[in-house]
């Protein structure tokens, strides 16, 4: 930093109102008010303050460029290039307590610096005493960090509140230290606060159900839980499932473990979720063996796909023993990729023909002799790659899947794609402790319930009929939106056929509507069973109304009542205002917790709003406005002369006419106002 010109002075901006500017013999009620007022010019006129001196009855603030540092690094072994700000300014207030008649006052006051103030409030923001960091704002920020909303989303939310950054108390890197230490505070007792949350979610609804797996040093290795609606999903739709442990989603690299299915609108579902230390065979068995218990009373799957696993195959076998495992067909031709595109490469046109008779929709005997027949006609007889593909066929292949019905599924893409939303849309990121995991999470089963409510709500206003067929009318009816959509694109492909005659047999059938056995419950619009427990995962109490985000919750939703209604008018905004900043002074001489409350703890918003509008509704019925003047007229005295009331014509009022009466003035608005207030 340059040196100053000891021979010059500064002072503040002359436009400075003098009400704002300290003097000697100043006196202040407390401390507290004469060191706030103090800041307040500091503020003002663009400097900082730090405490130099301090005793029981005197306190010494100066500007925070006084003095000098006693030791300077050399310039090789900084690791900063920021240098020292102080250059000996002699700026300071000594405030003193006046003991006999119990004041503080300004001793000394000296304003002069010798070095430029900068007023400007773009550089307010980086003066440590003047930072003025409100506790609702930085509610704001904490629930945006809590969202995991970016950094430059945070400062334009808050660029809209404050009308620019300039208007800023706190500066940019606040906000990223607040962050960070939020962080540090999050990963702080990880374990604990996820076996915290689970138990608020137990609490919430008793059919929640976790379980942990510890080592014999009684140390967290896997970990399982399921919500009540993932639990009552199941139920509905676990005929098949999907299970894929590919993603890591966490700070510790744990396998991500999920259990997929698809519902009757053909969207994706979670049944439950995992986090493994490894993906070793008995880690896996435990695993299925939690959700088997989880889900008791309920069958296990028909049929579940995985990718080619040797430890998840075996305990599948073990645990799923009425199951039939399958492999996903896209994993299995990645998983000899390399190798196949070498006999792409020495074989022209194989792997047109190898994919054709692997998807064309063959039976297992039509699928084997397209196979020798491929196979003998690029002699790969003894092709270790071929021979692999093969020896595991009836596990991957369309043809022997055929009988067994795999809800339109013949790959894990189902799971994988509910990891890579989860990880795409922010619900979660590899710096993403198990506790925060745990609850963001719950937010994406929310979303997921939330689209599926959407489509439930859309699919109930009917679909839009191909044909005038019984039978299309009929499934139109049956199936949800998705079903029904599928179903008319099958339809379209059908109508392509030829018919040939029958030697010996003409029969003909009119079908009206569909048989009952040829429609899958599962894709109905009535797929969802009655569970014996509440299916929603978080159940609105009020037990939080103690917290402070219950209380500014509540407050926030009664003030932006008022600022509905008061905007309306001047008179409203006006008063408005008064009486806003009359509660905030009232609310100030409260001691902390013993303000008296004239309505419940708990008590809504809506109830609170409910009351106010029913004390104006009361008011306005009262006070009718006679046609003659200013005379007001009690309906409730007189009913039958206000039932006789008429318009300006003369005719009697529709219902969606004015109210009878004029208008009120302003003077009538303003003694309504004060009765309601």
């Amino acid at each position: 930093m340059a040196t100053p010109d000891p021979d010059r002075t500064y002072m503040h901006d002359p436009l400075i109102p003098e009400t704002i500017v300290p003097n000697e013999e100043q006196r202040f009620a407390s401390r507290d008010e004469a060191e706030k007022f103090f800041n307040l010019y500091a503020c003002t006129a663009g400097f900082d303050v730090r405490i130099t001196k301090t005793r029981k009855t005197l306190r010494e603030l100066s500007c925070n460029k006084q003095g000098h540092h006693e030791f300077y690094k050399p310039d090789e072994d900084r690791v900063r290039e920021k240098m020292s700000g102080r250059c000996e300014c002699k700026a300071f207030v000594k405030i003193k307590w006046n003991q006999k008649k119990d004041y503080w006052f300004f001793e000394r006051v000296r304003l002069e610096h010798n070095h430029q103030l900068n007023p400007s409030p773009s550089v307010k923001q980086f003066l440590r005493t003047q930072k003025n960091k409100d506790p609702i704002v930085m509610e704001i920020v904490d629930q945006m960090h809590r969202c995991d909303a970016s950094h430059n989303t945070t400062v334009n939310v808050l660029s809209e509140i404050f009308r620019g950054r300039q208007n800023f108390t706190f500066n940019e890197m606040d906000l990223k230290n607040r962050k960070a230490a939020a962080a540090r505070e999050e990963r702080e007792n990880d374990i604990p606060k996820l076996l915290e949350f689970f138990k608020e979610m137990k609490a919430q609804n008793e059919y929640f159900y976790y379980e942990v797996q510890v080592d014999k040093q009684n140390v967290i290795k896997n970990v399982f839980w399921s919500h009540a609606s993932q639990r009552a999903e199941y139920r509905d739709f676990g005929d098949v499932v999907t299970f894929d442990t590919t993603y890591k989603t966490n700070m510790y690299s744990m396998p991500l473990a999920l259990f997929v299915g698809s519902n009757h609108q053909l969207q994706n579902v979670v049944f439950g979720q995992a986090l493994l230390q490894d993906e070793q065979a008995n880690t896996f068995e435990w695993l299925f063996k939690a959700f088997q218990d989880c889900m008791s009373g309920s069958r296990d799957p028909r049929c579940i796909l995985t990718d080619q696993d040797s430890s998840m195959a075996a305990a599948i076998k073990k645990v799923f023993k009425k199951t039939q495992h399958r492999l996903c067909r896209w994993h299995m031709l990645k998983k000899y990729k390399a190798e196949l595109k070498k006999l792409y490469k020495l074989h022209e046109g194989l792997k047109i023909k190898l994919l054709t008779v692997i998807n064309h929709p063959l039976t297992p005997t039509e699928f084997e002799s397209a196979w020798n027949e491929l196979v003998d006609e690029y002699g790969l007889r003894e092709d270790d790659t071929i021979n692999g593909l093969w020896n595991s066929r009836k596990l991957w292949v369309a043809a022997y899947l055929k009988p067994l019905y795999c809800g339109r599924m013949t790959s894990t893409q189902r799971s994988e794609s509910v990891n890579q939303m989860i990880k795409n849309s922010g619900f979660t990121g590899h710096m993403t402790c198990m506790s925060k995991f745990a609850r963001r999470m719950l937010d994406f089963i929310q979303h997921t319930n939330h689209t599926a409510a959407g489509e439930t709500h859309w699919s109930q206003a009917g679909n839009l009929r191909l044909t005038l067929q019984p039978f299309d009318g009929h499934l139109s009816r049956v199936y949800t939106r998705a079903v029904y959509k599928n179903y008319r694109e099958t339809y379209m492909y059908s109508t392509a056929f030829r018919i040939d005659p029958h030697p010996s047999e003409v029969d003909v059938y009119l079908l009206d509507n569909i048989p009952s056995d040829y429609i899958m419950k599962r894709y109905t619009r009535g797929a969802r069973s009655v569970v014996t427990w509440d299916r929603h995962d978080i159940v609105s109490t009020e037990l939080g109304c103690e917290s402070d985000q219950y209380k500014t919750r509540k407050l926030v939703q009664l003030a932006m009542t008022a600022i509905g209604a008061c905007r309306k008018t001047s008179i409203g905004f006006g008063r408005g205002c008064e009486q806003l900043i009359a509660l905030a002074e009232w609310a100030e001489t409260i001691a902390a917790d013993t303000g008296p409350s004239n309505v419940g703890d708990c008590a809504s918003a809506q109830d609170m709003t409910c009351q106010t509008g029913s004390v104006h509704r009361r008011k306005q019925e009262q006070k009718v406005e006679s046609e003659a003047g200013n005379k007001l007229l009690m309906m409730n005295q007189n009913p039958e002369n206000a039932s006789k009331k008429r318009g300006a014509s003369g005719s009697l009022r529709g219902k969606m006419g004015r109210k009878r009466g004029r208008p009120p003035t302003a003077r009538q608005l303003e003694e309504e106002f004060d009765d309601v207030a």
